[in-house]
């Protein structure tokens, strides 16, 4: 899981500010806000990830991406490659995501992280 960002823990009322403006400053980037526990004990709810698009060619295993998964968006690390697309997890799941990534379902590669810091979330 090298391919990892670690998460910048900042106040709540500056994710979104912060993740925003990174996104400007990429090349197609975008902010996905996580709001769920599934990416623990890494990421927890309420996460901002600034992604970006890159070839799906040069994808790598453990590389945090977000995806189309029906009418939603998700985060999912990559697993393998498979002849159907890419087997992904989440963190919290024992066993590979029932989740393949295709091209046409990937939307883009994790390149920053901001969270809300953990005294934060006690609130």
């Amino acid at each position: 899981m090298d391919e990892l960002p670690a998460p910048t823990f900042v106040p709540e009322d500056e994710i979104m500010p912060l993740a925003e403006s990174r996104a400007k400053s990429s090349a197609g980037g975008f902010v996905f806000v996580n709001t769920t526990d599934e990416l623990l004990p890494r990421y927890p709810a309420g996460t901002a990830f600034v992604a970006e698009r890159q070839n799906y060619t040069d994808l790598r295993s453990g590389t945090l991406v977000i995806l189309r998964r029906g009418l939603r968006r998700v985060a999912r690390v990559l697993e393998q490659p498979t002849p159907k697309g890419w087997s992904t997890n989440t963190f919290d799941a024992m066993e590979e995501d029932a989740v393949l990534m295709k091209p046409n379902t990937y939307l883009g590669t994790v390149i920053q992280a901001f969270a809300p810091r953990p005294d934060d979330r006690q609130q």
